[in-house]
């Protein structure tokens, strides 16, 4: 069972008019809080929720309890899984697909390419029950190797970038993608380090990540911050994010609503960025943040963005 709790659903759920029937897209399936939001809502219509992470599908497959068949699509080239099923109750098909999300047009044309798309929701926050898969994302876990792949077809780990990666190019992900202020500093131990023992583990990195001066209270903060930059590195998240919002504007209509929940002020600006440059519709006046009470529920909705647009 998904241990994960979704950000601000009740905000984005508030704000889909599910009177219009077509194709509901969550982008990032994770838990499945999203989904099951979603299927409590609509009828008549195809809902496809898409996760890079296999071991993410197959546990909200079982949580669901509906009956899947598996298949296959081709999606830009390449094979990926489906699982199918019909909610009978609401006349609605959903989909589980094993892609990333930024192959959103292919996944379209595969599964729903005579539907009009009323919905694409990305949640792009780090799922809790990926903590449980054993790839270094947590820097708890000393003994994990550092990984930190959210899909195991990429082929590139978190350890080979601190080990080949030049001094310039780990100071751009420490800095842009971590921000931190002495990420050059960083980036110098890193490669001081790899020559004496390449990095393996999460206790390796830790141990770097002691040699910045930071006072005590401090590191649990660096520590986040530097696992999620090699994470977003590792993973090409930024550029994944541009590939949704980039498809979603080419496959979208009047109707159709593109719903976002960033964590990190690069997704943000990314985001705020395109709905600018594009002349896109702000679904609020600027965007909304978590309230107090689920705040305080879920600390890790604190840093929530979420930005609406519409054509």
């Amino acid at each position: 069972m998904t241990t994960h709790i979704p950000v601000m659903v009740d905000e984005v759920i508030r704000n889909l008019d599910f009177t219009v029937k077509g194709v509901y897209v969550d982008a990032t399936l994770g838990g499945g809080g999203y989904l099951r939001r979603i299927l409590e809502k609509v009828s008549d219509s195809v809902v496809i929720a898409i996760d890079q992470d296999l071991e993410a599908i197959e546990l909200v497959r079982k949580d669901l309890g509906l009956d899947f068949k598996d298949s296959e699509i081709t999606v830009n080239g390449f094979s990926c899984k489906v699982c199918s099923s019909t909610d009978s109750g609401r006349n609605t098909t959903v989909f589980l697909v094993n892609s990333n999300f930024n192959n959103l047009i292919s996944i379209l044309e595969s599964l729903a390419k005579d539907n009009t798309l009323v919905a694409v929701i990305a949640d792009l926050g780090f799922s809790t029950d990926q903590l449980e898969r054993k790839r270094g994302f947590s820097f708890m876990k000393d003994d994990e190797e550092l990984d930190m792949r959210m899909s195991l077809n990429l082929g590139v780990k978190a350890k080979d970038f601190l080990n080949a990666l030049g001094v310039s190019e780990l100071t751009k992900i420490f800095s842009e993608y971590g921000d931190e202020k002495y990420a050059n500093k960083l980036a110098r131990f890193v490669n001081d380090q790899r020559k004496v023992k390449p990095f393996e583990s999460v206790r390796d990195l830790n141990n770097v990540l002691y040699k910045l001066k930071y006072s005590k209270d401090k590191y649990i903060d660096l520590k986040q911050r530097i696992y999620q930059a090699l994470r977003i590195a590792v993973n090409y998240e930024f550029d994944a994010l541009r590939g949704l919002l980039t498809e979603s504007l080419k496959v979208m209509n009047e109707k159709t609503r593109v719903m976002v929940v960033s964590f990190h002020s690069g997704e943000d600006r990314i985001v705020k960025d395109f709905i600018r440059s594009n002349n896109l519709k702000n679904i609020f006046s600027d965007f909304l943040t978590p309230s107090e009470a689920e705040v305080i529920r879920n600390q890790r909705s604190r840093s929530a963005k979420l930005r609406g647009f519409t054509k």
